[in-house]
């Protein structure tokens, strides 16, 4: 791995971290467990997608509520790989 390369995989870690971090603080954001996330997908609530792909993150929306669902797509993808 390059120096350039290395600087900017430290660049892009730095920026999700940063933006996770603001989320967490966020009054409205709620983190969820995968578990959670699939349960709120499949309900008969009128959610809409809104990922965060810089932050690493799935989203829903509620906009009944304003409410933003969040989980990590790591732990996601972990938790249907043993659904």
């Amino acid at each position: 791995m390059t120096s350039a390369n290395l600087y900017a995989d430290q660049a892009h870690e730095r920026l999700r971290s940063e933006r996770r971090r603001y989320l967490r603080s966020h009054p409205n954001s709620r983190f969820v467990a995968a578990e959670v996330f699939c349960d709120l997908a499949v309900s008969a609530r009128q959610l809409e997608r809104m990922d965060d792909h810089a932050a690493g993150l799935r989203g829903l929306f509620d906009p009944a509520t304003g409410e933003h669902y969040l989980t990590e797509d790591v732990e996601l993808f972990d938790h249907q790989a043993f659904a």
